[in-house]
């Protein structure tokens, strides 16, 4: 919250299915049935389709094949796989698909952000260097990650609260505002006390002078480079420290505020006016959208975990075993009569 990380809502979902160089899916297809084709090895139009590859006249089959990739990258890859036809069922049940064109965009956005400039040059050079093609990066990354964003996107309301309290943390007033923090309690206590102390040295804005030269020094090298100049929006920071930037007077210092990424001392310089021309009416829809994505964001991945918690899973490559399901299998045996 003290520094701002955007983060694109396209690649909501592909954490949950890792890149790799080749899909058990694929492997799946070497083994599946063909018309048998007979004829001698280098005949390409006569080799039967089961075979793959001839060393010194022996054949190599599809299945042998789909053995050893299953021996070197099966577990993980099975894995991946389950989480892919997990969602899949789950999109299935909601009526909901994706497009060609919706995977495409998805895509382009991904060539931009990654600095390429065509589908061969993201490919060349960002996914071979992950072991992976671009038909696979679009089946096991970006379809599935639209499938999650539509899933989850049933979930999520944006109300007129929400818009309102956005509008006002996007163009409302704001109070600007240096920052030290710390991780360390007794030593944000410790540089508290020693700004205390060059307070109470008599010189006129002693402790705006001390505490600057501290926020420069700081030990997040984020904040320290800016000198720990930040913003305060009204619904934009952590409850306390909003409330305490805009309670404070110009010039004064806050006591040692605790927030989730440690231990903060705020010095308010200056309370700055809304931003000109921005009317709520006008801003609503584009803020209507950034609200879902953030709720999206939050949203994607409580649904999967729900729905892997939810799955039924018999897993007999990695030995992982739905145990409900089979205690209910074995509750509805009836044993012989003797």
């Amino acid at each position: 919250m003290l520094r701002n990380h955007p983060s694109a809502l396209r690649w909501i979902g592909a954490g949950l299915l890792v890149v790799s160089g080749w899909t058990l899916a694929q492997c799946h297809g070497l083994v599946l049935a063909q018309p048998p084709m007979t004829g001698k090895p280098g005949s390409s139009s006569e080799v039967d389709r089961n075979i793959v590859a001839y060393v010194n006249n022996v054949a190599i089959t599809r299945q042998e094949l789909a053995e050893e990739l299953l021996a070197r990258k099966g577990k993980k890859q099975l894995e991946l796989l389950i989480n892919r036809k997990i969602i899949e069922q789950a999109a299935q049940k909601a009526n909901i698909t994706v497009t060609e064109a919706e995977i495409e965009a998805d895509l382009k956005d991904f060539i931009t952000a990654s600095g390429c400039s065509s589908a061969r040059d993201f490919e060349k050079n960002v996914l071979l260097k992950r072991d992976t093609s671009l038909f696979e990066y679009k089946e096991d990354v970006i379809r599935p990650a639209i499938l999650m964003r539509k899933l989850g996107g049933q979930r999520v309301s944006v109300t007129d609260e929400d818009l309102k309290k956005a509008f006002d943390a996007k163009y409302g007033e704001r109070v600007q505002c240096y920052v030290i923090l710390e991780k360390n309690k007794r030593n944000a206590d410790a540089i508290y006390h020693e700004l205390l102390a060059a307070a109470g040295s008599g010189e006129k804005n002693a402790i705006a002078s001390a505490f600057m030269r501290k926020a420069k020094t700081q030990a997040d090298p984020h904040l320290a480079a800016n000198g720990g100049l930040i913003h305060i929006a009204r619904n934009s920071a952590y409850a306390n420290m909003e409330q305490r930037a805009f309670q404070m007077q110009d010039n004064e210092m806050s006591e040692v505020l605790q927030t989730p990424e440690g231990y903060v001392i705020m010095l308010r310089e200056k309370l700055l006016p809304p931003m000109a021309g921005k009317k709520f009416e006008t801003e609503k829809e584009s803020i209507r959208k950034d609200i879902a994505e953030a709720k999206l964001r939050v949203e994607v991945p409580k649904l999967f975990k729900e729905l892997r918690e939810k799955a039924v899973v018999q897993d007999f490559l990695n030995n992982k075993y739905d145990i409900k399901a089979i205690m209910e299998q074995l509750s509805s045996v009836t044993p012989d009569k003797q």
